[in-house]
């Protein structure tokens, strides 16, 4: 249960889920869920103002969380998720809203806690969406390939930093190889923003290289955002659209045995 600053109720916005295990191998969610895939250029479990660097930590691939108190980037649906050996699928309808500001049938997404509109304060500036996502991934967890398929449609034209669109629908493929002490992890995006006379693609990849052991480790990373890259629920820098981005990072560790 959260509520923001200048918000009537208390009941302004709240979540929660609901899991149930079938069997050991079909799993049902109903609530509000975050998807985590690859390193977070589609789906992470990140917010937008995650605190250090989600590319830099492949072993989220493929989780599954619940909403915390933000307002944004929970999926309120039902999902299922099912194994077989070392196939695993998860797929998942929702129906989300998003706290925004909405003005001449223009949608922006509020990246505070502060409204503008009375509207807003009202609680009557909810962007809604509708999501179909499918996630298949096979393999183990230190080798695995997946691919994921995403379509979101909202109720009003969405505007993200200049990219606009109706809809937004993705496919993406992440990678994720273990070799002794070296890692290799990753996933190249396909985005398609569709407004109602036009559309725009984009095609964004990140990629990094580990070596090391548990006490000392060197990553080596890439990534390639394109301008036109729409990623709604992506971990930083990759939130929300807009980027134009290239470049190479290099990042040691030291620990404590």
């Amino acid at each position: 249960v959260e509520r923001d600053q200048g918000e009537t109720s208390m009941l302004d916005h709240t979540g929660g889920y609901l899991k149930y295990r079938a069997t050991p191998d079909v799993t049902f969610y109903i609530g509000d869920v975050r998807p985590g895939i690859g390193v977070g250029t589609l789906y992470a479990r990140q917010t937008r103002s995650a605190l250090g660097s989600p590319v830099s930590r492949a072993n989220g691939i493929g989780k599954l969380g619940t909403v915390s108190s933000d307002e944004n980037g929970a999926l309120r649906g039902v999902a299922a998720r099912t194994t077989f050996r070392n196939l695993s699928i998860l797929a998942l309808y929702a129906r989300s809203t998003w706290d925004a500001t909405i003005q001449d049938s223009l949608a922006t997404l509020r990246l505070s806690g502060q409204h503008a509109t009375e509207n807003g304060i009202a609680g009557k500036d909810a962007l809604g969406e509708i999501t179909k996502l499918l996630i298949a991934r096979v393999g183990t967890k230190d080798t695995s390939i997946g691919v994921t398929l995403s379509r979101s449609a909202f109720t009003h034209l969405l505007d993200l930093n200049g990219i606009q669109g109706r809809a937004h629908t993705h496919a993406a493929v992440e990678v994720n190889l273990r070799l002794g002490s070296g890692h290799v992890f990753g996933e190249i995006v396909r985005s398609q923003s569709t407004a109602s006379e036009s559309q725009q693609r984009a095609l964004s990849a990140v990629g990094a290289v580990r070596f090391g052991s548990r006490t000392q480790r060197l990553t080596i990373l890439g990534r390639r955002l394109e301008p036109e890259y729409v990623g709604i629920r992506s971990a930083p820098p990759a939130a929300y659209g807009g980027n134009n981005e290239q470049g190479i990072g290099i990042s040691t560790e030291m620990r404590r045995s």
